[in-house]
């Protein structure tokens, strides 16, 4: 662990081992986020940096029945529940 110095002006200088460990480029965008008492500085990665981030994940989760997409309903096995939720809907909506 480092320590650094906070100036008059507020300002910290990333010690030099740090920035070349994270790759940290001159105008780089750091994100600030506050845990606490602990300050966190997180280096902004463009949106494709992330691809592939949550590849594996378990993405199924219990729904409720109301919550269900006809995509859904198809991948579980409760297609006729869809069809038959959405032509009530449609007849409510009709009448």
């Amino acid at each position: 662990m480092e320590t650094v110095t906070l100036s008059p002006k507020f300002q910290v200088v990333i010690p030099k081992r740090v920035r070349e460990h994270l790759g940290l480029k001159p105008g780089q965008k750091l994100e600030v986020v506050q845990i606490g008492l602990r300050i966190e500085l997180v280096a902004q990665q463009p949106a494709c940096a992330l691809r592939g981030l949550l590849r594996g994940i378990d993405a199924t989760a219990p729904r409720e029945p109301d919550r269900l997409c006809a995509s859904c309903c198809r991948f579980i096995g409760l297609a006729g529940v869809f069809r038959r939720r959405t032509k009530r809907r449609a007849l409510r909506a009709h009448h």
